[in-house]
């Protein structure tokens, strides 16, 4: 009886002492992901959703919108010059103006799409 004692304590304490181990070991895991920042899946998912956002702008570029004397405006718009979009409208561009259809965007829901996008 004794010796079934001793052998059940002693499993029981190895099965505690490897059960600390693996709580030492995940622990120092884990602050050595934090100290080196290993990106975690959260960030992955940060990343994807920027380049999902750039691609989405290239697919649309200032060119298939504005042309003729509107196309420098949307340029400046789509590639963010605001130097560029100030002197316009010091030049006195509307930006409420549609194209000589009336269709398609006025500078500002333009910009607001792209916007949407970032």
């Amino acid at each position: 009886m004794k010796n079934n004692v001793r052998y059940l304590r002693a499993i029981i304490s190895l099965s505690l002492l490897i059960i600390f181990i693996f709580l030492l070991y995940y622990f120092f895991h884990f602050l050595y992901a934090i100290y080196n920042h290993i990106p975690t899946v959260n960030d992955e998912r940060e990343k994807v959703t920027m380049s999902t956002n750039e691609i989405m702008n290239t697919r649309f570029p200032a060119k298939n919108f504005f042309f003729g004397e509107r196309a420098e405006m949307g340029e400046a718009i789509y590639q963010n010059d605001i130097l560029k979009v100030d002197t316009l409208l010091k030049q006195g561009i509307n930006v409420d103006q549609l194209s000589e259809n009336n269709d398609g965007f006025t500078y500002l829901m333009y910009a607001i799409f792209l916007e949407d996008r970032q």
